[in-house]
């Protein structure tokens, strides 16, 4: 045999050596896990989840193993959650159990845990993002800036990338993916030139920071690294700072106030808060152009509680329930994060007559719980009934979990409710939004299913009312 075929024999036999010892730590974890189809080593369930496809595939699995099973996607164990009833036991009876934070491989990687014809998306983007730029830079960026540009265009691209298909295989095969060729290396390319803008600001923040007068995020999280930690029993001077032994913050090891961590967490509010707004826009916008009567509906409430002589605030919202319904069906329907962000178990959890050990990734498939059909009549239909009282009054529902629930839920949800109101009321208050299809050739269907429901690629009109 020569030296060639030895290798190979050699490789063969470690990796067979290997294969065999991960079936049997496979098979030993299982213990009084949720049911689950067979993993196989190193692969996990992959053979049985469809490449692009991965909510619809747990979905199908669901009607085989239930409402709570368990997947591997590759080597890590990920227990599924479907439908209101088991959503909300695990993440509102149970909220301390869930609340740790699931893995985003692709995104953990860069934070590791730290009257004309247009397109709408890219100016829905520039808006949403403008405003978070407002709260954590303290300023707005004008609309043909660079660095306003470069942030709407990573933030979109990266997120769209998260949920195709080569977004959903590295989710599930970190360890091998990180080392091969493909369009998933776009999403921490996108992730570095975002990370690069921020740590800009900071360093203009930091030049010009008065520590008595905090401006913004950014001023207030510099402040806080280099303040004093407080030591127990110790007395406060007149100006209410403690005297005694405590320690400077960035001197703490264990402190969460760090460079690093204020880069990571400036990233992720502005990431999670542009994109999901200006994608909720731009999908409602589609929905409209598809019912125009809806439209038509909604405008009429405008003018009847704003009028044309001021711009709309949110104190106007309690006296427009059908404008209101409208938003929330919006964001049931669209389904944007239909599988959650990933929680963890905290401690080893018994849910349901199962156990889910310490540390396992848990997926609350928000879908299910957003097209219920014991919670929305018609489900899979656009319908703005579904959240109107018989007297066409706004009607709540426990089942509308678009920021999710219990702990861990999303961190802007009251700055996301604002922000969808004021600026679809603002912009159909002043104009007409028009198809370049007719009505009923529009597809509504999302163009990419994955970690997002993206809409398909549309043009309109707008004209002045």
């Amino acid at each position: 045999m020569d030296i060639t075929g030895s290798v190979t024999l050699t490789i063969v036999i470690c990796i067979s050596c290997l294969l065999f010892y991960s079936a049997l730590k496979t098979r030993g974890r299982r213990g009084n896990l949720p049911p689950g189809p067979t993993p196989l080593p190193f692969l996990g369930n992959i053979l049985q989840l469809r490449r692009g496809e991965l909510v619809e595939s747990l979905l199908e699995l669901s009607e085989t193993y239930g409402s709570v099973f368990t997947v591997y996607l590759g080597m890590r164990r990920v227990v599924v959650l479907k439908g209101y009833q088991t959503v909300k036991e695990a993440l509102v009876h149970q909220a301390d159990d869930f609340s740790g934070r699931g893995e985003i491989p692709t995104i953990d990687r860069t934070y590791k845990n730290y009257g004309t014809m247009f397109n709408p998306s890219v100016h829905l983007s520039l808006a949403s993002c403008n405003i978070m730029s407002s709260i954590m830079f303290g300023d707005r960026f004008e609309y043909d800036n660079k660095d306003l540009l470069s942030m709407v265009h990573v933030i979109h691209e990266s997120f769209e990338l998260i949920s195709s298909a080569c977004g959903q295989l590295y989710e599930m095969l970190p360890g091998l993916m990180k080392h091969l060729p493909g369009k998933h290396r776009q999403i921490f390319r996108d992730f570095e030139i975002l990370l690069a803008i921020i740590e800009k600001r900071v360093e203009m923040s930091r030049r010009t920071l008065d520590p008595s007068s905090p401006r913004h995020y950014i001023d207030t999280f510099l402040i806080k690294m280099d303040k004093k930690r407080m030591g127990h029993g110790q007395d406060e001077d007149e100006d209410g700072l403690h005297r005694g032994s405590g320690t400077w913050e960035k001197q703490n090891p264990d402190t969460e106030f760090t460079m690093p961590n204020l880069l990571c967490s400036t990233a992720q509010i502005i990431y999670a808060a542009s994109d999901t707004t200006s994608t909720t826009l731009t999908y409602g916008f589609l929905l409209l152009l598809r019912y125009p009567a809806i439209q038509e509906r909604v405008q009429e409430e405008i003018d009847r509680v704003v009028g044309q002589n001021r711009t709309p605030n949110i104190q106007d919202k309690s006296e427009m329930p059908y404008t209101d319904a409208v938003i929330h069906e919006i964001q049931r329907f669209i389904d944007l994060v239909p599988s959650g962000v990933p929680r963890a178990v905290i401690r080893d959890v018994l849910f349901k007559g199962y156990t889910i050990p310490k540390g396992t990734n848990v997926f609350a498939m928000l879908g299910t719980v957003l097209k219920d059909p014991e919670c929305f009549s018609d489900p899979d239909n656009f319908n703005p009934k579904n959240f109107l009282d018989e007297r066409g009054g706004f009607k709540k529902s426990d089942a509308f979990m678009p920021f999710s629930a219990g702990k861990r839920n999303c961190l802007g949800e009251g700055l996301a409710r604002m922000e969808l109101f004021l600026i679809f009321t603002t912009i159909l208050q002043s104009f007409n939004l028009k198809s370049a299809l007719p009505p009923e050739e529009l597809d509504i269907t999302p163009n990419v299913t994955g970690l997002g429901n993206f809409p398909r690629f549309y043009n309109m009109y707008i004209e002045p009312r």
